[in-house]
């Protein structure tokens, strides 16, 4: 909790929104009408010239040297000035209450004493005691911040920003604007948290310039926004001293240019994150640390990341920082080597979150958990995206955390083809104008109707151009190849990652680049099935699973390709299995219809499960829809020529 930014003396401090010279100004009984030079002036001069460590030194042993009530008590308040303004809180509160002991009727140190808190040493309208009230609030809240009480830190800072509206104080607005922002963050609120944060960069002086950018391109990364996080990040860094590391919030900006870089130059990333780790103290540490610990995690550096996940939760605990320690929990549940590790860690993640309360995390954490229960590789559900939409949270791999590090992990494309038919690559979903012909479309439908194996160019030619001569249709082909190599190309390491496998013969799809939804929808129907026709413990989860990936029929949009009847087929029966085994092993009767009424949308000619649902809803009393769903069963047998397996009387129905 640092001011570390290039400045220069100025003979009007309150205006420039400067809070260390303000403080300094009043500490030394001054008062803000002050302009001629004098001591302060030299402190602060002292401060940018050595930094906080050496001038708090001289200023202790002038002050064990002085002798003088008055000289005691402004070496004192400036003594704690600087202490709290290097970060230590407790300390700074130590020098407090000895300087207010010695400025005991003393009135001119009223406003000294008002910088921290202390009441009725002035009258409450004197302009000097507003100011530093309005300091008074703001350091608060970045107290509170520090130590991750967000929702008392959103409630300063809300009073800050009131107050230097009513004050006037229009230089310290934009300081009170970045600290609302971050404890809006730090609630999940992150649209709001970006309204503020932008308001405060453009109306920042120098004096907070560093602290109004790291605080924009803290939200940017909550926001998983890289591109906007770096920017202003970047910028930050050139505000700071050239010796960065003596400047209080170098930390902090390295920390999260790494959590930004680190899919562009690890490397790079690797070296913010040393380099904040090294240098960062207190609440610090733990940013520092997360950082490092994503960056290593992102790069497969699984001990790092372990611990330094575990290094965060033994600080958070110990100073009582929820959003640390579900952001640790996270950390070391993706580190973890064991399934039923991540899913622990994970659930303990969403409760560390839900305590701050930090509904954005929990979010996340929430996705990232589904993510990891469908499979490898799976890519984000429409719900997924509408979940992290709604809390003004991006979806791709622009910073290092958990979806990242998720979302990195399987395939780089990924064939949707349940539902409709879309292609994400790497997270972002082809354009209609990638593809330059719908020809080139077809060809991708083809070969995934393939199931990954190969096909013969000869077939794909009288597929794609019936009737045309096989050296224009060969030429045509091998256009269309590279439109679609073009659409769905990924950069690997040094190289481009080709998603097809194609020789003289044939062609198929790479499958260790593309994922096709509807063999991960089929993996896990049948592992589903296996485990409940054996009677295995984790049935009702693994059914669960297989039915929360089937998000449609196979390719709707192409109802009349013959190629696409071999697999919709498959794709429709084993569903239909699934919703079966579902109703048959689920307890509750609301899921068991459920699962019975959607048999019948998809097939309304299924006896079984007519009869099914008839004798459900008689068990429950329900004996008018009963009756209603009979007379649908007897005329869907009438419709295809059959006739009822059982009569009414047999039911039960009247």
């Amino acid at each position: 909790m640092c001011d570390s930014e290039v400045r220069t003396v100025s003979t009007d401090p309150v205006s420039r929104g400067d809070r260390l010279a303000t403080e300094l100004m009043l500490a030394g009984g001054g008062g803000a009408g002050t302009r001629e030079p004098g001591g302060w002036q030299r402190v602060l001069q002292a401060t940018i010239r050595d930094g906080f460590e050496d001038t708090i030194a001289r200023v202790a042993v002038r002050r064990a040297n002085a002798g003088a009530p008055p000289d005691v008590a402004r070496l004192s308040f400036t003594e704690a000035v600087l202490v709290r303004a290097s970060g230590d809180c407790d300390g700074a509160t130590e020098r407090v209450a000895r300087a207010v002991d010695v400025a005991a009727g003393l009135p001119e140190f009223g406003p000294a004493a008002a910088l921290f808190g202390v009441p009725g040493r002035a009258p409450a309208a004197d302009r000097d005691t507003t100011v530093a009230t309005v300091i008074a609030v703001l350091h608060g809240a970045r107290c509170a911040l520090d130590r991750e009480s967000v929702d008392v830190a959103l409630d300063r800072a809300e009073t800050a920003v009131d107050l230097c509206g009513t004050a006037g104080l229009r230089g310290f607005g934009p300081y009170a604007l970045s600290l609302r922002a971050r404890a809006l963050a730090g609630l999940g609120r992150l649209d709001d948290a970006l309204l503020d944060a932008l308001l405060a960069e453009r109306g920042q002086g120098t004096a907070d310039r560093v602290y109004g950018l790291l605080t924009l391109g803290t939200v940017h990364r909550r926001r998983r926004d890289g591109a906007g996080a770096r920017a202003a990040l970047d910028a930050a860094l050139k505000f700071l001293p050239g010796d960065v590391e003596r400047a209080a919030l170098a930390p902090a900006v390295l920390a999260e240019l790494a959590r930004t870089c680190a899919r562009d130059d690890a490397a790079v990333a690797r070296g913010y994150a040393d380099r904040s780790v090294a240098t960062a103290t207190g609440g610090g540490r733990r940013a520092a640390l997360l950082a490092r610990g994503w960056v290593a995690l992102a790069a497969g550096d699984l001990v790092t990341a372990a611990a330094d996940a575990a290094a965060v939760r033994a600080a958070a605990r110990s100073d009582s920082c929820p959003a640390s320690t579900g952001e640790a929990w996270e950390l070391q549940a993706l580190a973890a080597g064991s399934e039923g590790a991540t899913r622990e860690g994970l659930r303990e993640a969403v409760m560390a979150y839900r305590q701050v309360p930090d509904v954005a995390g929990e979010a996340v954490a929430r996705v990232v958990g589904t993510a990891l229960r469908r499979g490898p590789g799976h890519q984000l559900t429409p719900a997924d995206h509408e979940l992290l939409r709604g809390h003004g949270i991006l979806a791709g791999r622009g910073v290092a955390d958990a979806l990242t590090v998720v979302l990195g992990r399987g395939p780089r494309i990924v064939v949707q083809a349940l539902g409709g038919f879309r292609v994400v690559r790497d997270d972002e979903e082809v354009k209609a104008h990638e593809w330059q012909s719908r020809k080139a479309r077809d060809l991708l439908r083809i070969l995934v109707c393939s199931r990954g194996g190969p096909v013969p160019r000869a077939r794909l030619m009288e597929l794609l151009w019936p009737g045309l001569p096989s050296a224009a249709g060969g030429r045509r082909l091998s256009v269309q190849l590279s439109v679609l190599r073009r659409a769905l190309a990924v950069t690997g390491p040094g190289r481009t990652v080709d998603p097809l496998v194609a020789d003289r013969r044939t062609v198929s799809l790479n499958t260790d680049v593309v994922a096709i939804d509807a063999e991960r929808f089929l993996g896990a129907a049948r592992e589903a099935l296996v485990a409940f026709r054996g009677g295995a413990a984790n049935t009702p989860d693994l059914l669960a699973l297989a039915e929360d990936l089937h998000t449609g029929e196979f390719m709707p949009d192409e109802p009349y390709a013959t190629w696409t009847y071999e697999l919709r087929d498959e794709v429709d029966a084993v569903y239909g299995e699934v919703l079966r085994a579902r109703a048959a092993s689920v307890p509750d009767f609301d899921h068991r219809t459920s699962c019975l009424r959607r048999i019948l949308a998809r097939d309304p000619y299924d006896e079984g499960a007519h009869l099914e649902l008839v004798t459900e809803l008689r068990r429950a009393g329900r004996h008018g829809e009963a009756r209603r769903r009979y007379d649908l069963y007897l005329a869907s047998m009438r419709e295809i020529g059959v006739s009822p397996a059982v009569r009414r009387e047999q039911l039960g129905t009247r």
